[in-house]
C-alpha cells in the first residue's frame, strides 16, 4: 500500500493514474487520509512493455489516458510534489548502493530456507519477447536514469526574479514578489516568520507571492524549505518604497 506513491516511476503503467487506468482501489480509513491499494502488479518490474530498458525516457513519468488525472497532473503544486517524490526515490531507494544489498539479503534468506530464487544480478535473455538481455538490478538502474533525465528537464535554482534579482525602488504599497524554486522546495517563508507564505505556483518552477511594503527600505529574505522543514535555499532582495 502507498500514499500517492510514484507508481509510474517503477514502470507500473497498468494502474489508475497511468496509461492502463485500472488495478487500484482507493479507500479512506476513519481519521486518516486517502490510501491507494495497488493490485495485479505483473506489469511492474519485469513484464510486458514496462520492462523495456528504455533509458531514453520515452516512457515518461506523466502518461495516462484519464482526463481527470491529466488535469490533476497538470496542476503545478501537485506536479511539484510528484517530482519531489520522484527525486527522493531516484536519489535514495533506487540507487544500486542502497538497493543491491537488499536484493542479496532477500536472495540469501530465500535460498537458505529452501526456496528457489533467481540471483538478482543474473542476466535474463529475451525479456519481453525481445532480444533485451539484462538483470533486475540493471533494469532498475535504467528506470532510475529515466527519472533523473526528467528531473533534469525541470531543474532550476532558488532565486528572486524581480528586477533580475537586484534591489529596486517602487511607490506601491504591495509588490508581487516572484521567483524560481527547485522541486525539492515544498514551502517558502519570508524573513523571520514561521508561517508558510501563500505562494502561487504558476508553473512547476515559478512562484509568486504578494508582499506588503512599509515606507523606506524593506529587506526581504526568502527561504525555501523541503518537506522535512529543512532549508537549503535562500535569496535576498531589498525593495524600497518611496
Amino acid at each position: 500500500m502507498c500514499k500517492a506513491c510514484p507508481i509510474r516511476e517503477l514502470g507500473l503503467s497498468d494502474s489508475f493514474g497511468n496509461s492502463g487506468g485500472k488495478n487500484m482501489f482507493a479507500y479512506k480509513p476513519s481519521g486518516d487520509k486517502w490510501w491507494l491499494l495497488i493490485w495485479d502488479l505483473d506489469v511492474g518490474l519485469g513484464e510486458w512493455a514496462s520492462c523495456l530498458p528504455d533509458p531514453s525516457g520515452s516512457e515518461p513519468i506523466f502518461y495516462n489516458w484519464d482526463t481527470n488525472t491529466v488535469r490533476l497532473e497538470g496542476h503545478p503544486p501537485f506536479r511539484r510534489a510528484w517530482y519531489r517524490a520522484t527525486e527522493e526515490l531516484a536519489a535514495g531507494p533506487m540507487r544500486a548502493v542502497n538497493l543491491n544489498p537488499v536484493f542479496v539479503a532477500n536472495y540469501n534468506e530465500l535460498t537458505n530456507n529452501g526456496v528457489s530464487a533467481l540471483f538478482p544480478f543474473t542476466v535474463v535473455t529475451n525479456v519481453c519477447s525481445t532480444n533485451y538481455n539484462y538483470s533486475l538490478s540493471t533494469w532498475i538502474e535504467w528506470r532510475r536514469r529515466v527519472l533523473t533525465n526528467e528531473l533534469a528537464a525541470v531543474a532550476t535554482t532558488f532565486a528572486i526574479t524581480n528586477n533580475g534579482g537586484a534591489n529596486f525602488t517602487t511607490n506601491t504599497a504591495n509588490v508581487l514578489l516572484g521567483g524560481t524554486a527547485p522541486v525539492k522546495v515544498a514551502t517558502i517563508r519570508i524573513n523571520s516568520t514561521t508561517s508558510d507564505a501563500p505562494v502561487t505556483w504558476g508553473t512547476v518552477t515559478n512562484w509568486t507571492v504578494t508582499v506588503a511594503l512599509t515606507n523606506g527600505a524593506n529587506p526581504l529574505t526568502v527561504r525555501g524549505y523541503d518537506r522535512l522543514g529543512v532549508s537549503n535555499a535562500v535569496d535576498t532582495i531589498t525593495i524600497t518604497r518611496q
